[in-house]
Parts: structure tokens; sequence; C-alpha cells
């Protein structure tokens, strides 16, 4: 499990997957600098937290591997070709998996409701409900969102 957590760090991630572009774009969002001083990691939202599917997720990433080794991202301009279908797939999964990576740090049944805005506490509390996964509300969580997306 140590070396699963490992491979999770930013630096690990970075090594092996063409992320320049995300990486900027990540230091703009609420999960790198926000009131609290808590900072989710690329693990933290592109990892599943229980074990089985965290295995799963770390040999698919393997796999990805093979885009870093031939140059598929290694641009600006290739990135960006690319990013609508790499946004696709991140959001697919968290769909699927009714965004565990999300809900292993928010918890609406403990959110403070009172403290957000009307518009986002009201939906916040239909959700906490409802079978919505986070993902369908916030596909531009720390990523730019894609025209049409």
């Amino acid at each position: 499990i140590g070396g699963l957590k490992y491979v999770e760090t930013d630096a690990v991630c970075r090594s092996c997957h063409d992320m320049n572009t995300p990486a900027q774009e990540y230091t703009w969002s609420a999960h790198y600098s926000n009131v609290f001083g808590i900072q989710a990691s690329c693990g933290s939202c592109h990892v599943p937290p229980s074990f089985l599917p965290s295995l799963v997720r770390h040999i698919q990433a393997s796999t990805e591997v093979w885009g870093h080794l031939t140059g598929k991202l290694d641009a600006p301009a290739k990135y960006e070709s690319h990013r609508l279908a790499l946004a696709q797939k991140i959001w697919a999964q968290l769909k699927a998996n009714d965004s565990a990576e999300c809900r292993s740090c928010h918890n609406p049944a403990v959110m403070a409701f009172a403290k957000q805005p009307p518009v986002a506490a009201r939906t916040h509390e239909s959700m906490a409900k409802s079978a919505k996964a986070y993902i369908d509300c916030h596909k531009r969580v720390a990523h730019t969102l894609l025209p049409g997306s």
C-alpha cells in the first residue's frame, strides 16, 4: 500500500505523464490554494480511495506512460488536441464510481450549507438526497472547462 501511495505523489505522476498544462491549471484552483490550507494531489482526484479500484487505476496509468514515451502530449498544441478525449475519459471514470475520489474528501451530509452561496447550498442539499455524481456539476474543478462540455 505504501508503494501505491508513493506513486500517487505529484512528483511521480508528473515524471511519467506529460501534465504541464493541467498542472498549471491546477495552481489556480481551490484544490491547490484555499482558505483552509488543504491541498489535493494528483492522486487525490485521479485515484480511487479504496485498494482494489486504486490498484486498477495504477495499472491503467502505467499503460498511459506510453503516451509520455512517444511524446503524445509533450507540447501545448498536442495536449489541446487531446484535451476533450482525456477529460471525457476522466469524467466517465468519476461518473462510473459515483465520484469516489471526490467523496473521499467532500461529504454533503456534513457540509455547512449556511456558509455556502444559496444556489450552492440548495444544490448540495438536494445532491445529498439524490443519485447525482459530483462530476455531473463540477467538471471544471481543477482544469479548464472545454467549450461544449
